[in-house]
């Protein structure tokens, strides 16, 4: 039998757990995702820089403490995680939602598993949250640009049209409100185009809105011709309160695009209420994307319209002008019809009383030679 190996001694032992903390250490410090692990109560013991990162939360201020960033309307699809956590000891893959500590909503992919003492009982779990936001809402955005384009081909009424593009950019940014104004050069004023807001009632209250361009946070962008984030309507001087007023909107907060040509702009493009969270950049930047897009047509679609109401008010000028010329004609030839037949009524009287042939001759000679 071969000898056994040496049992190591305590500082060796103390020594290779010193150098795999140390290495673990170092992994979860360069790690890309968050990493967070709790005891059994649910209170934190550790989170790596990715998560202090990504949520805003330091060790120090959190240790000890539960976290509040599950969203209220996910709470029990968390107790379900939990529980499929324990019953399979691991989870993978768990798509959820959780809030930053400045009050985003991240989409968050979560795999886990329960941490285990010397003598294999649970002590608590550690999770890896990876942040997947920006693939979902470059995904969503995908999607919704694509349907825009179609509409740009399908639909060839701009009040269609328009209906479309509103509802894509009420799903696109998540928001209570979405509003195309387009301007009205002659007048200098903004108009709702079109309204998403509850229902075909509140919106018809937008539509009869006109205000001057240059009012509101739809008129600072107009003239302007730069994107404005309002984070509270109540901190905003201008904004135009009597759209509140004469709808049944309550405004919290607001981003408004331009709605830019090459040379001018002619419209905005208004969300307000975000759904979940705040607006920011993300929201800016796909807002930004869709106006660009639908630009043009909107404008194609526009002068369109313009041109074959001309045309149709060109033809009901033209009908108007051929039963003038008809009703002119006939009234010229009724006066001298009813002279021609005088003419003949007196010849032939002339010719009854033989005097016929003088008579024609000062008839010939004009009006005057009677």
């Amino acid at each position: 039998m071969g000898a056994s190996k040496p049992e190591k001694s305590d500082l060796q032992l103390y020594k290779e757990t010193r150098l795999a903390q140390k290495r673990l250490d170092t992994l979860l410090r360069f790690l890309p995702d968050p990493v967070f692990a709790f005891s059994l109560n649910n209170t934190v013991e550790y989170v790596n820089p990715a998560f202090e990162r990504v949520f805003g939360w330091k060790l120090e201020e959190i240790r000890g403490k539960n976290i509040p960033f599950i969203p209220d309307h996910l709470l029990e699809q968390a107790r379900q995680g939990m529980k499929q956590l324990y019953e399979n000891r691991t989870v993978m893959d768990f798509e959820t939602q959780r809030y930053t500590r400045d009050g985003r909503l991240l989409d968050i992919l979560i795999n886990g598993a329960i941490l285990y003492d010397e003598n294999n009982a649970p002590m608590g779990q550690v999770l890896i949250l990876r942040d997947i936001t920006f693939e979902k809402r470059m995904a969503k955005t995908n999607r919704i640009m694509f349907d825009i384009s179609n509409a740009l081909h399908t639909y060839h009424k701009l009040g269609d049209l328009v209906a479309i593009i509103t509802a894509e950019i009420q799903k696109l940014v998540n928001v209570e409100g979405a509003f195309i104004l387009l301007a009205n050069r002659a007048t200098d004023e903004l108009y709702f185009f079109t309204a998403r807001f509850k229902d075909a009632a509140s919106g018809k209250k937008f539509k009869k809105l006109r205000f001057p361009a240059d009012q509101g946070v739809s008129g600072h962008v107009y003239k302007t011709g730069k994107p404005l984030l309002i984070p509270d309507i109540a901190q905003c001087d201008f904004y135009l309160r009597r759209v509140d007023e004469e709808t049944d909107l309550v405004a919290k907060n607001m981003l408004s695009v331009p709605i830019r040509l090459k040379d001018r702009v002619i419209g905005v493009v208004s969300v307000v209420n975000k759904l979940q969270g705040q607006f920011d950049d993300t929201d800016m930047d796909q807002l930004m994307m869709v106006a660009s897009t639908v630009a043009l047509p909107i404008e194609n679609t526009r002068i369109h319209e313009e041109l074959e109401q001309s045309y149709a008010d060109l033809k009901i000028l033209n009908q108007a002008k051929d039963k003038v010329i008809n009703h002119l004609a006939h009234e010229l030839k009724t006066p001298v019809s009813v002279v021609d037949a005088a003419m003949k009524l007196l010849g032939r009287k002339l010719e009854a009383n033989g005097r016929c042939d003088k008579k024609r001759k000062q008839l010939s000679n004009g009006p005057g030679a009677i």
